[in-house]
């Protein structure tokens, strides 16, 4: 039995009998015997024998099993309870009010009255203190991813949701792993990241995220558009250039004397030739006196020095 319990993850759990009931040194918790509830129910032969209200046993006996819940709202009774040793139940109790789940306990009152008084108190303790919560919903979105083109950015949402019972009093933290940008195309339902939840430092859960709708990647057409109209677009965005025109060009040669005195002859050094004209001077005297330009009116830059002429 203890090694099945260790199989069934019961990990607070140690049985002495083999009936379950009482003895020294055997033990367990609401968890794990929650999950053995959970996992006995799958047999059929237990879900038909808990349906039982009478049976008749060696001896002609006839036992009857009731259920005998504690006052207040956990009236609402969903399993027969079983009569134990020393007349001490284990009474099925559930909390209606939302938000409330069921709980069960074994009590060891010495009286049914003390033993009512005492899950009461169980049950508003654990009422109180947890809840069921959505975890992580898939009708939230968790982030937004950047898409070429112009494109809207696409919503990863989560696959599926979780629920998952938090204590009141400790945040919940979420962990969102995803892209900024992708490619395409995409497809609804494609997995692109992933969202976990924390409590402290202990997984809750996690679920991955999907692209909530599908993408098609832009034919020849489509991506030939978008780059003319942000070039447009940054054509009216841009700051005033200053553009000089000279039609007919000049050439001029600098030749420089160097210590140059009257009356004395000297060597001149090789000459410098240069483009010249109305418009090449005025864009050089431009670039001279520090004057901002762009030497593309296709592109917001930002000012440098330079030639503006054309």
């Amino acid at each position: 039995m203890n090694e099945k319990a260790r199989q069934l993850g019961l990990t607070n759990t140690h049985f002495v009998r083999p009936d379950g009931l009482d003895a020294p040194g055997e033990y367990s918790t609401a968890r794990d015997v929650a999950r053995l509830a959970i996992d006995a129910m799958k047999v059929p032969i237990i879900r038909d024998t808990v349906r039982d209200k009478t049976a008749t046993i060696s001896g002609d006996r006839t036992l009857h099993t009731w259920n005998d819940p504690p006052r207040g709202p956990t009236r609402r009774v969903r399993s027969q309870d079983r009569p134990y040793e020393r007349g001490r139940l284990v009474p099925g109790c559930g909390d209606p009010r939302p938000g409330r789940d069921d709980l069960r306990g074994h009590s060891r009152s010495p009286s049914e009255a003390q033993r009512d008084t005492d899950l009461e108190a169980m049950l508003e303790w654990g009422s109180t203190s947890y809840r069921v919560v959505d975890a992580i919903s898939n009708v939230r979105v968790y982030a937004h991813v950047v898409l070429p083109y112009g494109k809207t950015p696409l919503a990863l949402v989560a696959r599926n949701s979780l629920l998952a019972v938090a204590r009141v009093g400790l945040p919940l933290q979420e962990r969102v792993v995803a892209p900024t940008a992708i490619s395409l195309p995409v497809t609804a339902g494609e997995v692109l990241g992933r969202v976990s939840v924390y409590a402290g430092t202990k997984l809750v859960g996690q679920r991955p995220l999907v692209a909530a709708r599908s993408v098609a990647r832009p034919g020849v057409a489509g991506r030939v558009g978008f780059y003319a109209q942000r070039a447009a677009h940054n054509l009216m965005r841009a700051p005033p250039v200053i553009i000089t025109v000279t039609l007919n060009a000049a050439f001029a040669r600098t030749i420089t004397v160097p210590n140059f005195q009257r009356g004395q002859r000297h060597r001149a050094s090789p000459g410098l030739p240069l483009a010249g004209g109305k418009g090449i001077n005025v864009a050089r005297a431009l670039k001279t006196s520090a004057c901002p330009w762009w030497p593309q009116a296709s592109r917001a830059a930002r000012p440098v020095s330079g030639s503006s002429s054309a």
